[in-house]
C-alpha cells in the first residue's frame, strides 16, 4: 500500500494548493467563475457530454445549439475526457456550475500530479518533483487561460512523456497501453493538446530512436499498436470536425492566425493575473493570448540542471567563497535584466528607501554577460567537462523547449507556418501561442533536474530545508490573482415551463445578438436541454450568422420572421428587459407579427427586472394555442394579454418575486479611495435588509434603506415596500478584499428570501 499512499498523498497536496491559492473559489463551486463567458460555455460543454452520455451517446455532437445546424458541438473543443471526469458528479446531482469548478480545480491539481510523476521518474527525487508540479500546475500561462478549462487540463501532456519514458526504459505492454491511454485522454481533453502533444511525442520517439538505436521488433510492435489504438479511438472524434470544417468553411484566415502568434518578446510578457508578475507591464499593452513568460524559478532551476547535471556539482567544500558570491551576483544581474527589458520602470524600495530601479536591460545584461564569461574562465561546472554529459531525459526536455518555443511562433516562424499550409487540421487552430504548453512541460522537467541537482548530496537536514526553500519560493513565483464573479444560477421560470411543455421543434431566445446573454442562455440550456436557435461557440455557422445580421438592423421586418420560421423554430420567448435600445424596434416587431398571425402570445413569466414574454411561430406550431396561460389576475390586477399591452407600449408589469438592480458601480469601473454602492429593490413581500457583498461574498456590509419615489412611480404595485432605495459607502478598501475585485448586492426580502443581483466587477 505504501506505493499508493504516497500516489495519493502527492495528489491531495496539489488539491489543497490548488484550493489555497483560488481562495474562495471552494466555498463557491455553486456560483462563481473566473468570469461569465467562456466558463459558462464549458458549463454548457460538459453538462451536454454527461447529459448525452446518461441519455444516448450517439447523438452527442448533435448539440441543441444553433438548431438546425449539423454537430454543433465541433464548432469548439468537445471536452470528452474532461467530462467523463465530471459524469460520477452530474449523476449524482451536482449542479452544472458546480460540477465545472469541481473539475476546475481537480484540473490544477492533476497537472501538479502529472508533472510530479514526470520529474519523479526522470530525476529519482520525489521532492524535485513536487517543487516542478507546483511550477507546472501554476506557470502564469495557465493563469491567463483561467476561462478555459481544456487549458487548465494539462496534466495528461506530462504523464504522455512519463510514459513514453518509462517504456523506453523497460518495453512492456503494461508501459506501452499506459502511453496509449495518455495520448487517447489528452487528445480526449483538449484538440490543442492532442495535435501538439501527439506531433511532439512522435518527434521525441524520432530522437530516442537515434539515441537507443533499439532493433527489437516486438518493442516497435508494442508502442506502434498502442499508438494506433488511441488514434483509433480518436477518429469518431475528430470525423465531425473535419466535415463542420469542409460543410461550412471553418478554417482561421492567416491574419487571423498571424495575430495569434507569438513573437520573441512575448516570452518575457507576464500576464497580468500573476500576483508576482502581473505588475510589471500595463495589461493594455499586452495581447492576452501571448502572456508566455514561464517565471523566474522555473528557468533558474533550468539553468541550475544545466550546471549542475545530476547534482555532482563542484560541491560546497571546494567551491572558493568568492565564485559563490559570483554566481549570486549572477543571478542578481539576470533578475534585472529581466525586469529592465519587461517594465517601463522598476523600483525596488526597502523601508522607504529606494535602493535599485531600472528602465532598460542594456547595462544590466552587459555585465551579466562579462560576469558569466568571466566565471566560466575561472572554473567551469564539473558536469560540463567532456561535454555536457547529462540525462538522456533531461534532452529530451530541452527538446520539448524547443518544439514549444517555435511552435508558439505561429506563422512567424517555419514550423507553425508549415503544419498550417500543410495539414487540414492546423487550420482550425487560432492561437499557435499555445504550442508553449509543450515547452512548459519541457521546463518542468528540466527544472526538475535542477532542483534534484540543488538537494543532492546533502546531509538530510540540510536538504529537507533546501526543499523547504524551493517550494516556498515556488509558491511565491506561482501566485495567481483570480477575480473571481458570481453567476445567478436559479432556474428562471420560463425555463422550468420549456423544460416540460409539450411543443415540437426549436426555441428562439430574443436579444439575439449580444455575448453576455448568449452566454446566459447557455447556462440556462442545461435546465431544459431542448433545441435552441441560440449559441454560442469558437465558431458560428451560417445560419446564426444570418438571423444574427437581420437582428441588427435598423427595423425588424418579415425577413426575420421568415427566417426563423425557416429554421424551425416553434417557440420565440422575449426577454423584455434585456432588450436596451433595440426595445423600441422590437416591440413593433411583435405586434405587427400578432397582428399578421404570425406569432401566437401564449405567457408571461417573471424575469429579473421586466418579463419573459413566449410567443408561438404558427407555422411550425399550429396547435400550440392549447399552451396558453389560463386567464389569472396578477397583483397589479392585470391579467397575462393586459401586461402584454403594456409591455408593448414600453410599459412596467407586475414582478411576482424580488428584484432590483445597482446603479452605481458599473461593471469594469475603476473606484478611488472610497467605493459608493447605490441602487434599487423591490418584493410583494417587501424589503428587509440589502447586504452589499465583496470579494465574491467573502465581505459583508449592510446597506441603508432610502427613499426612492421615482422607483414606486413606475412601480406602484408594493406597498410593503417602504424604502426602495439601498446607499452604502464604504470609505476604503476593507483587509482582506484585494484590488481587483468584484461587487454583489443581496436582497433580503419581508420574508426572509434572498435575491442576489447581477455580479459585477472593479478595479478599487
Amino acid at each position: 500500500m505504501r506505493p499508493v499512499v504516497r500516489e495519493l498523498c502527492a495528489f491531495f497536496f496539489f488539491v489543497l494548493l490548488t484550493v489555497a491559492l483560488t481562495w474562495p473559489l471552494a466555498i463557491r463551486i455553486t456560483t462563481a467563475a473566473s468570469d461569465l463567458g467562456d466558463p459558462l460555455l464549458n458549463t454548457w460543454i460538459l453538462d451536454w457530454d454527461d447529459y448525452a452520455a446518461a441519455h444516448g451517446i450517439a447523438a452527442v455532437f448533435q448539440a441543441p445549439i444553433f438548431y438546425p445546424e449539423k454537430a454543433p458541438l465541433a464548432y469548439s473543443e468537445n471536452l470528452f475526457g474532461i467530462a467523463l471526469v465530471g459524469l460520477p458528479f452530474h449523476l449524482a446531482g451536482c449542479t452544472p456550475l458546480a460540477t465545472y469548478n469541481i473539475l476546475f480545480l481537480l484540473g490544477f491539481a492533476f497537472c501538479g500530479y502529472g508533472a510530479w510523476i514526470l520529474v519523479r521518474l526522470a530525476t529519482g527525487s520525489w521532492r524535485a518533483a513536487i517543487v516542478a508540479g507546483v511550477l507546472y500546475a501554476f506557470v502564469p500561462f495557465r493563469l491567463d487561460h483561467l476561462p478555459h478549462i481544456q487549458i487548465i487540463w494539462g496534466g495528461w501532456l506530462p504523464l504522455m512523456l512519463a510514459a513514453l519514458l518509462a517504456y523506453w526504459k523497460r518495453p512492456t505492454w503494461v508501459m506501452a497501453a499506459g502511453f496509449g491511454g495518455a495520448l487517447l485522454m489528452n487528445g480526449l481533453c483538449n484538440i490543442h493538446y492532442f495535435l501538439f502533444g501527439t506531433l511532439t511525442a512522435a518527434l521525441t520517439v524520432f530522437v530516442l530512436a537515434f539515441t537507443s538505436r533499439r532493433a527489437d521488433w516486438r518493442f516497435w510492435l508494442r508502442i506502434g499498436a498502442a499508438t494506433a489504438v488511441a488514434l483509433a479511438f480518436m477518429v469518431p472524434v475528430l470525423w465531425p470536425y473535419k466535415v463542420v470544417s469542409e460543410l461550412y468553411q471553418m478554417h482561421r484566415g492567416f491574419d487571423e492566425v498571424a495575430s495569434f502568434s507569438a513573437t520573441w518578446s512575448d516570452w518575457l510578457t507576464p500576464t497580468f493575473f500573476s500576483r508576482t508578475y502581473g505588475n510589471l507591464v500595463p495589461s493594455d499593452q499586452t495581447f492576452a493570448e501571448r502572456h508566455l513568460f514561464p517565471g523566474l524559478l522555473i528557468l533558474f532551476l533550468t539553468a541550475a540542471g544545466f550546471v549542475l547535471g545530476r547534482g555532482d556539482s563542484e560541491g560546497r567544500s571546494r567551491t572558493p567563497p568568492l565564485l559563490r558570491a559570483t554566481d549570486v551576483v549572477i543571478v542578481a544581474l539576470a533578475v534585472i535584466s529581466f525586469f529592465g527589458a519587461v517594465a517601463p520602470r522598476f523600483a525596488l524600495h526597502l523601508g522607504g528607501v529606494r535602493i535599485l530601479s531600472v528602465d532598460s536591460s542594456d547595462l544590466p545584461l552587459t555585465m551579466l554577460v562579462l560576469l558569466v564569461f568571466v566565471r566560466l574562465s575561472i572554473r567551469r561546472p564539473i558536469a560540463w567537462a567532456g561535454g555536457l554529459r547529462l540525462p538522456e531525459s533531461f534532452w529530451i526536455g530541452t527538446l520539448w523547449i524547443g518544439v514549444g518555443v517555435l511552435g508558439s511562433l505561429g506563422v512567424h516562424a517555419f514550423f507553425h507556418a508549415m503544419l498550417f499550409r500543410r495539414l487540414e487540421a492546423f487550420e482550425g487552430l487560432r492561437v499557435p501561442a499555445r504550442w508553449a504548453s509543450i515547452a512548459y512541460v519541457g521546463l518542468a522537467l528540466t527544472a526538475g533536474f535542477g532542483a534534484a541537482a540543488l538537494l543532492a548530496r546533502r546531509s538530510k537536514r540540510t536538504r529537507e530545508i533546501v526543499f523547504l526553500l524551493l517550494l516556498a519560493l515556488a509558491i511565491y513565483d506561482v501566485r495567481p490573482r483570480p477575480r473571481w464573479q458570481q453567476a445567478i444560477v436559479a432556474t428562471d421560470p420560463v425555463y422550468e415551463w420549456i423544460r416540460t411543455a409539450p411543443y415540437r421543434g426549436a426555441l428562439l431566445e430574443i436579444p439575439i445578438d449580444t455575448d453576455a446573454t448568449q452566454f446566459s442562455y447557455l447556462l440556462s440550456d442545461t435546465a431544459h436541454h431542448r433545441p435552441t436557435l441560440n449559441g454560442f461557440s469558437g465558431f458560428e455557422p451560417p445560419a446564426h450568422a444570418r438571423l444574427r445580421e437581420l437582428s441588427n438592423r435598423a427595423s425588424w421586418g418579415t425577413g426575420l420572421s421568415a427566417e426563423i420560421a425557416h429554421l424551425g423554430a416553434a417557440i420565440v420567448v422575449v426577454h423584455d428587459d434585456w432588450l436596451g435600445a433595440d426595445a423600441p424596434k422590437v416591440h413593433q416587431w411583435l405586434r405587427n407579427e400578432i397582428t399578421a398571425g404570425r406569432l401566437i402570445f401564449l405567457r408571461r413569466f417573471d424575469h429579473r427586472t421586466g418579463g419573459d414574454y413566449v410567443f408561438a411561430v404558427t407555422a411550425n406550431c399550429r396547435d400550440c394555442d392549447r399552451l396558453r396561460e389560463p386567464e389569472r389576475i396578477d397583483g397589479a390586477g392585470l391579467i397575462p394579454v393586459q401586461n402584454l399591452e403594456r409591455m408593448l407600449d414600453g410599459q412596467t408589469t407586475y414582478l411576482g418575486h424580488t428584484f432590483g438592480t445597482v446603479d452605481a458601480p458599473r461593471f469594469g469601473d475603476r473606484i478611488g479611495r472610497s467605493l459608493r454602492v447605490s441602487g434599487w429593490a423591490l418584493s410583494p413581500a417587501g424589503i428587509r435588509e440589502v447586504d452589499v457583498l465583496l470579494a465574491c461574498g467573502t465581505v459583508r456590509i449592510p446597506a441603508a434603506l432610502v427613499a426612492r419615489p421615482d422607483v414606486r412611480a413606475v412601480f406602484p404595485w408594493y406597498p410593503r415596500v417602504q424604502h426602495a432605495g439601498f446607499l452604502l459607502t464604504v470609505p476604503k478598501r476593507p483587509h482582506g478584499v484585494p484590488k481587483y475585485t468584484d461587487v454583489q448586492v443581496e436582497v433580503i426580502d419581508g420574508n426572509g428570501g434572498r435575491v442576489r443581483l447581477p455580479d459585477m466587477t472593479i478595479d478599487w
